[in-house]
């Protein structure tokens, strides 16, 4: 279908989706064309996206119409509902039409299920630190399309030293292919670390420090984040999350919950298998220690978002929190 909704909050691997249709479809000579991007934040501006979809391509190749955020997906009138659904029906093969959103498409909404009917829909979400095997299979996938054959060993370094980092991750492939041009056995580890940095620092580990009450090192991880420009707010996505895991295991634990799967489907922990781990993680915590620690994030949370200063946020934050276990 030449329909498509690319969704989720991992922008860079969104718009390099977006790049590689208009690469595939796209004459680069009839580009100016045939190829428009832009924020659809009006009815307007959705209107006229729906219109030079319905356009035919001028020249060689095919015509991509990209709107950014349209506002449609939102909330819809009735009149340009039935423009979408006419539009839709009858698109072209040689007209690609691409709509693009952070948000996960709301099933509830009658215009959700229109363009389902006739969209290839693909979630470009951020990974979770500790999602390992979902960040090994995207960095095989990454490395392949720059035509890198990796090692196992090397897989799991760079998973270990960019973690869910797509941005940085494809930037290090790009450096490691040209390195690498040319030759035909897999890049080892040893090889990789005189190029790729390992980062030491990350946002799991900045947990595990404040779960231990360790100021000094919690102190020395925000710093090296900070450093390596890891931005304040996605710092504090992963902690809360964190967080709010062990919570609802101690809880469920102290309620007297002993089935994993159980706990998992409470806690939102995919693999069961990991309860176990989790598990070892809080007992030495208090239920009210962690009760405490995550009103403490939330307001973080808030106060970043309300533009307060990154640096004295979170290290205000960390020192509160690891203050709690004494």
């Amino acid at each position: 279908m030449p329909c498509y909704w690319h969704w989720g909050d991992d922008e860079y691997r969104r718009t390099q989706a977006g790049q590689n249709l208009l690469h595939r479809w796209v004459s680069p000579v009839w580009q100016s064309f045939n190829y428009v991007k832009r924020v659809a934040d009006t009815e307007e501006f959705v209107l006229e996206g729906l219109n030079l979809s319905a356009t035919p391509p001028f020249g060689e190749g095919a015509r991509l119409t990209w709107l950014l955020e349209p506002i449609i997906l939102q909330r819809c009138s009735e009149p340009l509902l039935a423009e979408l659904q006419r539009t839709l029906a009858h698109l072209a093969p040689d007209s690609h039409l691409l709509f693009s959103t952070m948000a996960k498409p709301d099933q509830r909404l009658k215009v959700t299920k229109v363009v389902l009917a006739h969209a290839t829909a693909s979630e470009f979400s951020l990974l979770s630190p500790w999602q390992t095997e979902a960040i090994a299979a995207m960095v095989s996938q990454q490395a392949a399309t720059h035509g890198l054959n990796l090692s196992t060993e090397a897989i799991a370094y760079l998973v270990d030293a960019i973690g869910s980092d797509s941005r940085r991750l494809d930037q290090e492939l790009i450096k490691l292919s040209l390195w690498h041009y040319g030759q035909q056995t897999p890049l080892t580890p040893e090889q990789m670390a005189l190029l790729v940095p390992r980062t030491t620092q990350n946002s799991l580990q900045l947990a595990t420090a404040l779960r231990l009450g360790n100021t000094s090192a919690a102190l020395e991880l925000v710093h090296g984040l900070l450093l390596a420009n890891e931005a304040p707010l996605r710092i504090v996505a992963t902690l809360v999350g964190q967080w709010r895991t062990w919570l609802w295991v101690k809880s469920m634990v102290a309620a007297g919950e002993r089935d994993d799967r159980a706990i998992a489907v409470a806690a939102e922990v995919g693999n069961p298998k990991r309860i176990y781990f989790l598990k070892q993680e809080v007992q030495d915590l208090s239920l009210s220690t962690l009760r405490a620690g995550l009103p403490i994030l939330c307001n973080l949370e808030t106060q970043l978002k309300t533009g307060a200063d990154g640096r004295s946020a979170l290290i205000q934050a960390v020192v509160a929190l690891t203050q709690l276990q004494r």
